[in-house]
């Protein structure tokens, strides 16, 4: 039964907004049969991001140099096939430059693809206009 369940249910979900701070721990959030990372927002309430799994796949969080913003990279690893997902949260009103953030972003793909070459990569979360034209024209 608990099978059948798995898989009529969600594999993978990036959250953005878990307005989720360091006193809650994962296990008040997390629905049975999965697994969470999370990044709250240190300064400001609300914010944050975070990425759930299905409990029999492996999630680690990757360390990203220069993650100043509300960006959570994760390598997902499946029965056959990893995925390198982040889950990024862009406020309406931001204290950073957007070019910068999108900077990050691009550096962030472009290091998982230099040791990854086939790494599949998904990006997903609350962007509020942030330019993607750019993004795209960036990163090809």
């Amino acid at each position: 039964m608990q099978s059948e369940l798995m898989s009529n249910s969600i594999d993978l979900c990036c959250i953005s907004e878990t307005w989720l701070r360091g006193d809650i721990d994962n296990s008040l959030v997390t629905p049975d049969g999965y697994l969470m990372l999370r990044k709250d927002r240190a300064i400001k309430r609300g914010g944050g991001v975070a990425i759930l799994c299905r409990k029999d796949w492996k999630i680690e969080e990757i360390d990203v140099r220069g993650n100043e913003y509300e960006c959570l990279w994760a390598k997902v690893s499946t029965t056959n096939q990893d995925y390198f997902v982040a889950s990024v949260y862009h406020p309406p009103t931001f204290d950073y430059c957007e070019t910068a953030f999108i900077d990050f972003l691009v550096n962030s793909c472009e290091s998982i693809l230099a040791t990854s070459p086939n790494a599949r990569l998904i990006i997903a979360g609350d962007i509020n206009k942030l330019d993607l034209k750019s993004l795209t024209q960036q990163s090809g």
